[in-house]
């Protein structure tokens, strides 16, 4: 299996981890747009939730990022929903539902990618806050975005897989 046959198996286990969760916790189906990749390590969000997989398949080590990145405008609709409260900007009381629903989706997605032959371990989700931040990504992995449409906006995931290197032999 190549590196972009894993980045698409992680891909499509994000997503289909990702539904039941936004059914569920915001009440929305959440519609996948056309997948692309990504050029550049800033964001046109204003706050993103990042989980950091490492593991092993078929005895070698892998490293994944997980990124969940919101417009500040969808995001408050969301934590708005979820915590039962109108909010005007990304505060205390909200600034942590970003990595929650991170952390759900990707417990999720890794049940899923243990049955097929992953073993992963996971991070505690960070968050990154700000008009075009930046997101630093392991060195020559590819990464690809896939924007989602909800009923309280337009979100996106990244998703980036890439091999750890080997040691040179003596």
């Amino acid at each position: 299996m190549t590196e972009n046959q894993h980045i698409i198996q992680f891909s499509k286990s994000l997503i289909t981890a990702s539904h039941p969760i936004f059914e569920t916790m915001f009440q929305t189906k959440i519609n996948p747009l056309k997948p692309k990749l990504k050029e550049s390590d800033k964001t046109d969000c204003d706050i993103s939730s990042i989980m950091n997989f490492s593991g092993i398949f078929q005895d070698k080590q892998f490293f994944s990022l997980f990124i969940l990145s919101w417009p500040k405008e969808t995001y408050l609709k969301m934590a708005s929903m979820l915590l039962g409260e109108e909010y005007s900007d990304i505060n205390e009381d909200n600034f942590d539902v970003c990595a929650e629903v991170n952390n759900m989706i990707a417990g999720n997605a890794k049940k899923e990618l243990a049955t097929l032959g992953y073993k992963i371990d996971m991070a505690i989700p960070s968050i990154i806050q700000g008009q075009g931040h930046k997101v630093s990504y392991p060195k020559s992995s590819d990464i690809i975005v896939i924007p989602f449409m909800s009923t309280y906006g337009e979100f996106s995931c990244e998703v980036c897989f890439t091999w750890a290197p080997t040691k040179a032999s003596s």
